[in-house]
């Protein structure tokens, strides 16, 4: 999921196009079964002999492997679109994609996958609180304590000012639109 940042990555604010199994089978052609049945004609995750199909997500309880499985598909959309902004903006402050390194590009990706982290984190401490029924504090406030610390690890690498995008001169812009070879 830490690919290096591309061009057009960036320029459609999607994620790299990875497919999997999974996602191949949702998108393009009905599941079908091992066993060569087709699907089944009322459930989607079962093929017309009844068997589960890959991929299926009848038994899943939690989305504990939803995200390393699917990817950024899983996440809800307002998540997904709020990472995607934070993550161009962060691109955009250090002077754009074409200012980075190969090694800026992958912290700023592993920035936004931890700042995906803290934000689902974050939800799961709204949604149920701090602490549990017990009193006590839920080991989910210690893991979002401690992706709080690995992003701001990585922001201090990444750094937090800006960066100015480097243009060329007037003389070599004006060289360049009328196609001199030689600017003055």
């Amino acid at each position: 999921m830490s690919d290096v940042l591309t061009p057009e990555a960036v320029e459609t604010m999607q994620e790299p196009a990875v497919t999997t199994e999974i996602d191949a089978a949702n998108e393009s052609t009905p599941l079908v079964c091992s066993c060569g049945a087709g699907p089944h004609e009322t459930a989607a995750d079962m093929c017309s002999n009844g068997h589960f199909v890959r991929g299926n997500s009848a038994r899943r309880t939690h989305g504990h492997y939803a995200f390393r499985d699917r990817g950024a598909a899983s996440l809800p959309p307002d998540l997904r679109m709020t990472v995607a902004e934070f993550k161009s903006q962060v691109i955009s402050d250090r002077g754009g994609l074409d200012e980075l390194s190969a090694i800026e590009a992958a912290r700023i990706g592993h920035l936004a996958e931890v700042e995906t982290t803290l934000r689902l984190l974050a939800s799961d401490l709204a949604r149920n609180g701090l602490l549990t029924k017990r009193g006590r504090t839920r080991t989910v406030f210690g893991r979002w304590l401690e992706a709080l610390d690995r992003w701001q690890k990585l922001a201090a690498h990444i750094g937090d000012g800006r960066r100015a995008r480097q243009v060329p001169s007037l003389s070599a812009y004006l060289a360049q639109a009328t196609g001199d070879e030689n600017p003055r």
